[in-house]
């Protein structure tokens, strides 16, 4: 025997054959074979059913409401329903779930397309949406919904977008979000949203990766324009020049802008390649040479400066320059003026034919001087022993000093060595650290032997209350001791210091070798410190 029931607004009729056997039936009496148009009808009659809970046999609690659905339903367009229903979970016994990490307007929303197939307020709700969409399995609806966000995506909810997609295994929908980011990012970076994200390591660190490849450089070998074809440094520049570029009819391209602190001053310079053939003889390979120019693009004039360079392209025929003194001023570095630009040859080698780059590696620094006496004593006294009347105990390790030295040089010290004690201890510091110390206190111009201290010196140097300038000293040790390897954690460091000198010399040197940087394992010491992966990407885009 069969029951039947009327649905309520819906136009249908249900006969129930025995517990959970259903069948639609039409009440109309017209002609059958008559179709009907679409199926929303239909599909909004079963919603309205859910909403007046007609027929109901599950409740989902979402926050303080609970909903009354249709298993069958929520079975056939989500197979995360589907797999609770039908496994022997305390859900599906107690016909109820709890469901978190959802509001319950959004849900309200989600089961609207399960019964639907339509959300008639996505614009609204998409960047949400789209998360639930994922939770529940139902890749229709994120689809419906990643449309829907880059159709309404602009400067104000760029940001908030990228973190709700980050979210969500989109990986073609977050890359057209940050291409568009990296297109407006002034704008983007002064919206509410972005400083949601901005704490988030991963996420901006995609975010470089993108405008990384976005931004690189092209190759243009021919016009005297940028090529990049080499690794910035702190003190100058290697520069690999391919081989497809050397064998071009007319060579003549630049290298990247370096900069390169000189005497406390940062000095910008550029490498320039010409190929040209000696006496005019163009054709003869063996007139065939590589000019390499060195230009400093600098507004005001360079203090002096001393250059070392190399170049090769046969290994085995390698060009090496000693320390060279020049100076755009003393007329021990003469050059020409050409374009407004000063430039100085620094070489030039014959060009060979075998497949294989061209590379050029050029290092300025500034020049030593014998001009400070009092380092040069302090540094004497400390190596030569005499005349010492401190014994410093760390860690059972005795260091000898004076006590003039160490109490002119910290405030700490200048403290401790007012008691007449033979000897004193130090439970804060590590023998190697206190070395490190000791060697900027009597100025000796040591660079930290171990790179496994080089972290603790600044801050040693700080709690110790070293003399402002012995504090800028450390700082520019750590500065020389940047390299492509460690720059990320030298930057992770300054920050936790408060070294800026030191900050913005890690930052230009991960900008210039961002490629490498990011792929290191010390990249991953910025995760403490995600505000410095933004800093990167305004200094990249010049913000």
């Amino acid at each position: 025997m069969s029951n039947k029931f009327r649905f309520k607004e819906s136009g249908l009729n249900v006969r129930s054959f025995g517990k959970e056997k259903w069948h639609l039936v039409s009440s109309d009496k017209k002609d059958p074979s008559v179709k009907m148009p679409s199926t929303q009808p239909i599909l909004h009659g079963f919603y309205n059913m859910m909403k007046n809970k007609e027929y109901t046999d599950f409740t989902i609690v979402v926050e303080d409401k609970r909903f009354e659905v249709h298993r069958m339903f929520l079975a056939l367009r989500s197979p995360y329903f589907a797999a609770m229903f039908t496994t022997p979970m305390k859900e599906s016994i107690e016909k109820e779930a709890i469901e978190k990490d959802v509001e319950k307007d959004v849900f309200e929303l989600l089961l609207e397309y399960i019964y639907t197939d339509n959300v008639q307020k996505i614009d609204d709700h998409a960047a949400k949406l789209i998360v639930c969409a994922e939770k529940y399995e139902m890749n229709d609806l994120a689809e419906l919904c990643g449309k829907s966000l880059l159709k309404t995506l602009n400067v104000i909810n760029a940001a908030r977008y990228l973190g709700c997609v980050d979210l969500v295994r989109k990986d073609v929908l977050k890359q057209k979000i940050i291409a568009f980011i990296g297109d407006n990012l002034k704008l983007v970076i002064e919206s509410e949203g972005w400083s949601e994200i901005s704490g988030n390591f991963d996420l901006m660190t995609t975010v470089l990766r993108q405008l990384l490849d976005e931004k690189k450089p092209k190759v243009i070998p021919h016009n005297g324009r940028q090529c990049d074809f080499g690794h910035v440094s702190v003190h100058g520049i290697d520069w690999s020049i391919p081989y497809g570029v050397m064998t071009g009819s007319r060579l003549d391209i630049s290298s990247p802008e370096f900069r390169v602190e000189l005497n406390g001053r940062m000095t910008t310079w550029k490498l320039h390649c010409q190929l040209y053939y000696q006496n005019g003889l163009i054709g003869n390979n063996r007139n065939q040479l590589i000019r390499i120019t060195l230009k400093y693009t600098g507004l005001l004039l360079p203090p002096p400066c001393v250059c070392k360079w190399s170049a090769y392209q046969n290994s085995t025929k390698k060009v090496e320059g000693k320390s060279v003194l020049m100076s755009w001023t003393t007329g021990k570095w003469d050059h020409i003026l050409e374009n407004g630009i000063r430039t100085k040859t620094v070489l030039q080698v014959e060009s060979s034919r075998k497949p294989s780059p061209f590379i050029v590696s050029v290092e300025l620094q500034t020049p030593t001087t014998e001009e400070e006496p009092s380092e040069h004593v302090l540094a004497t006294f400390l190596k030569t022993k005499r005349h010492l009347d401190a014994k410093i105990v760390v860690e059972g390790e005795t260091f000898e000093a004076h006590k003039v030295v160490l109490s002119e040089q910290s405030a700490v010290f200048a403290d401790k060595l007012e008691t007449n004690l033979p000897e004193y201890h130090l439970d804060d510091i590590s023998p190697a650290v206190f070395k490190e110390l000791l060697c900027l206190m009597y100025m000796t111009r040591e660079a930290p032997e171990a790179d496994s201290v080089l972290h603790q010196i600044l801050p040693a140097a700080k709690k110790y209350k070293l003399r402002d300038q012995l504090i800028r000293k450390c700082e520019s040790n750590l500065i020389e001791k940047l390299q492509i390897f460690n720059a990320a954690s030298l930057l992770a460091h300054a920050h936790e210091v408060e070294a800026k000198r030191l900050e913005s010399a890690a930052i230009k040197l991960i900008v210039e070798n961002l490629s490498l940087v990011l792929s290191s394992e010390e990249w991953k010491s910025l995760k403490q410190h995600p505000s410095l992966v933004v800093k990167i990407i305004r200094t990249i885009y010049q913000l």
